[in-house]
């Protein structure tokens, strides 16, 4: 006796078989965005200039899309900076203090002093 498989039957089969691929590709996708959540945290967390602007990016509340324009960059180029994996030129950090009013918090003059010369060593 041959078995006879209903046509509902296969649809449904097909059905959870799709089902848990899509559930797989939304697991996939949760541990992408928890990394790259993970990746923003820690450069935004990073000591010196670049984490000073990346904060200063993130606490502006300003489009992505508008600050990307001001340093004529893709936003994705942008979003790759504010996640530590690529830098910005000098044009474009400037680009960005200027949009954001940024300043250093201790002036630095146009025209540094000479630096000190070395003394001589006596070599006696």
């Amino acid at each position: 006796m041959s078995t006879v498989t209903h046509p509902a039957t296969k649809n449904a089969a097909q059905f959870e078989e799709r089902v848990a691929r899509a559930i797989a590709e939304e697991d996939q996708h949760q541990v992408q965005t928890i990394a790259q959540v993970e990746r923003l945290m820690a450069a935004s967390e990073e000591p010196g200039f670049s984490g000073d602007l990346r904060r200063a990016i993130h606490s502006s509340q300003m489009p992505l899309e508008q600050i990307a324009a001001a340093a004529k960059i893709e936003v994705f180029a942008l979003c790759d900076f504010l996640e530590g994996t690529a830098e910005l030129t000098s044009g474009q950090i400037t680009a960005i203090v200027q949009l954001l009013n940024l300043q250093l918090m201790r002036p630095i003059p146009a025209t540094p002093a000479p630096r000190a010369k070395k003394p001589i060593r006596d070599a006696s």
